[in-house]
């Protein structure tokens, strides 16, 4: 066993071990991996201490891309006191080449004065067009950090021969970390500002065909500026928390956790803007009317259901929507099991959609669940399509109610429906609860009978049987809800009865009369 405290864990192999794994060509070589063997009468030179820090440097780098890239604390980007200015909190990250980004403190940013990394974009065609002048900055923007070093503090350095002069170097190497601007290759209309922030959530969450960033540099937020005027911030888009980083679900392309846990906070940052910008919470309005795609489970404004007709316009009439009583103890797991799913993809045409069903949260909470269980037939509700052209979506009822006889309409009392007064508390109250907003899951679709096979089985005779019941007339809920005649006669035992049918009416025979 190695002692740990005595260096590498490394076995040591002698010369004739090295060659015989060679010759069998078992044996890999690193290059990046040589450090200088030290011992006493070796001359010294500053390029064996200079592989000495490369060596250590590349296994770190190493390390930090075992473990992820990302945000490990902090980073987090904000809008500035002025219209061109951005505020950096302080925090820790690790680029995808393994290098740490740090910045010590709150750093405040003005966009005129941050360069564009031309060189980098040109190498990996990231820019599409000759980049603004820096004072005239407009298009979409990925703001990063990136790993530095330079060479500070002046020393004497002594001559390397008896003739040789003196002279002054560096003498230290300073690592550090600077903010970038790289253009994000983008074909809107710079008049559509929020209509781009949603192709681009497309093309990120959805398609997942997003041009790669530089290796060496680690985004913090996609920023939208004309002429340096920053029009919308949106950090998630290309965010990513190492806490969270993960493979993809079994490796079947759904994505890394990191992703979809960004997908949904850039939908709630966005999903505020929109309401900021529409005004009050109070207007109604569809998801397509501003995104492209949905998360799997996220917020909806409680205006875009109608509780009067129970229907909503939020999601498209194609997608099945049901109203479900939860209590609020069980939307934490929900809401983490429901972000394994896909995202909603809106720019899918009609019948593309018939599959995906969508469940609306009302956390109760677990001391009224019973008394609301009381008041309701069930814990779930259909919502009624609100697209007054898609009939085939109606059931018969609400197209025999949409069918209006010309007649005299005669004052009268509206009904009051307990039920529907019941959901319509629970749906306020939630909504209240979340202000304004309620939560929406995308629902596994599973397809799964009731019916199942039973064989019966007779069972040893000193198994006494069964008697039925006496003979009347009941309901059972197995016939469909209709009456039933029983016999007096035993029947067989079975194992696990699962289906039921009816016992036939014995026949009695007639006892013929007798004369006189």
């Amino acid at each position: 066993m190695f002692d740990t405290s005595k260096g590498s864990r490394r076995e040591v192999i002698d010369q004739d071990e090295r060659e015989r794994l060679t010759a069998s060509n078992t044996l890999f070589i690193d290059t990046r991996r040589r450090r200088p063997k030290y011992f006493d009468g070796r001359f010294l030179t500053a390029r064996d201490l200079t592989r000495d820090q490369t060596y250590f440097l590349t296994r770190q780098a190493d390390l930090g891309r075992s473990i992820g890239a990302g945000v490990v604390n902090g980073l987090m980007v904000e809008e500035g006191g002025t219209a061109t200015s951005l505020h950096i909190e302080p925090g820790l990250g690790v680029t995808p080449s393994g290098e740490l980004v740090s910045v010590p403190a709150r750093l405040t940013l003005d966009l005129a004065d941050i360069p564009s990394a031309q060189r980098l974009n040109a190498a990996l065609g990231l820019s599409l067009r000759p980049l603004d002048p820096a004072r005239s900055r407009s298009g979409l923007f990925v703001l990063a950090l990136r790993p530095v070093e330079f060479t500070a503090n002046p020393i004497a350095s002594y001559p390397t021969s008896i003739t040789g002069p003196r002279s002054v170097e560096d003498g230290e190497i300073i690592e550090a970390t600077a903010a970038t601007l790289i253009p994000f290759p983008d074909e809107g209309d710079a008049g559509e500002w929020n209509l781009r922030r949603s192709r681009v959530a497309h093309q990120v969450f959805v398609e997942r065909a997003m041009r790669g960033l530089p290796a060496g540099v680690l985004p913090l937020a996609m920023v939208a500026v004309d002429r340096n005027i920053v029009q919308w911030l949106d950090p998630f888009l290309v965010r990513r928390e190492l806490g969270v980083w993960q493979g993809e679900v079994l490796g079947l392309g759904l994505g890394t956790k990191s992703l979809r846990y960004a997908q949904v906070q850039q939908y709630e940052a966005q999903l505020q803007d929109v309401l900021r910008d529409r005004g009050t919470r109070g207007q109604r309005f569809a998801a397509a009317d501003h995104f492209l795609a949905l998360p799997p489970v996220g917020h909806l404004p409680l205006a875009a259901i109608d509780l009067a007709e129970f229907s909503q316009i939020y999601f498209p009439p194609e997608i099945e929507v049901e109203l479900s009583v939860i209590p609020d103890d069980e939307v934490p797991v929900l809401l983490d099991e429901s972000l394994t799913l896909p995202p909603i993809d809106l720019t899918l045409g009609e019948g593309q959609q018939d599959s995906t069903s969508v469940l609306i949260l009302v956390p109760v909470d677990r001391t009224r669940m019973d008394e609301l269980k009381a008041r309701l037939t069930t814990v779930r509700r259909s919502f009624k399509v609100a697209a007054p052209g898609l009939v085939a979506k109606r059931s018969p009822l609400e197209l025999l109610q949409g069918l209006r006889l010309p007649r005299v309409v005669l004052p009268t009392v509206p009904a009051v429906n307990l039920q529907d007064s019941a959901w319509r508390e629970a749906v306020q109250l939630a909504a209240d609860a979340g202000t304004g907003l309620l939560w929406y899951v995308r629902r596994r679709n599973l397809t799964i009978s009731a019916e199942s096979a039973g064989v019966a089985v007779s069972l040893p005779g000193n198994v006494r049987p069964v008697p039925l019941p006496p003979v009347g007339v009941i309901t059972t809920p197995v016939l469909g809800g209709g009456p039933t005649i029983l016999g007096t006669g035993p029947i067989a035992p079975v194992v696990a009865p699962v289906r039921m049918t009816a016992p036939k009416k014995s026949r009695s025979r007639s006892t013929p009369r007798r004369k006189g």
